[in-house]
C-alpha cells in the first residue's frame, strides 16, 4: 500500500512518480492519493498559483503507470474563503499477474 496525501501536485514529474511508486507495489497492491482539484476555470490571478491536479491528470497518470481498476472521486468539498475545495481520491491497483 503506497498512500499520497496532497503531494503528487507538488512533484516536477508527477507521471515519472506515480510510474516509479507503482513499480514498488507487490501485486495486488493499491496506491491511493488525495490532491486538491485543481480550479481549471481561470480565476487564478497569477496561473503560476493554480495548483492541484485534475481528475483526467489522475486518471492518466495512474492507467499509464499500468495500474488497474483506477478511480478518482471528489472525497468531499469545503468552502473556504467563498471558493469551493474538493480533495480528488485517486486509487489503481497493481495486477495480480
Amino acid at each position: 500500500l503506497i498512500v499520497c496525501s496532497s503531494v503528487c501536485s507538488f512533484l516536477d514529474d508527477y507521471p515519472a512518480t506515480v510510474q516509479a511508486m507503482a513499480g514498488l507495489l507487490v501485486p495486488g497492491g493499491f496506491f491511493v492519493q488525495w490532491d486538491w482539484e485543481r480550479d481549471d476555470d481561470g480565476d487564478a490571478e497569477d496561473p503560476e498559483d493554480a495548483h492541484g491536479l485534475s481528475r483526467a491528470e489522475i486518471t492518466d497518470a495512474l492507467q499509464s503507470a499500468g495500474l488497474e481498476h483506477v478511480s478518482v472521486d471528489v472525497g468531499f468539498e469545503a468552502v473556504v474563503e467563498d471558493q469551493v475545495m474538493r480533495p480528488l481520491m485517486g486509487h489503481g491497483r497493481r495486477s495480480t499477474n
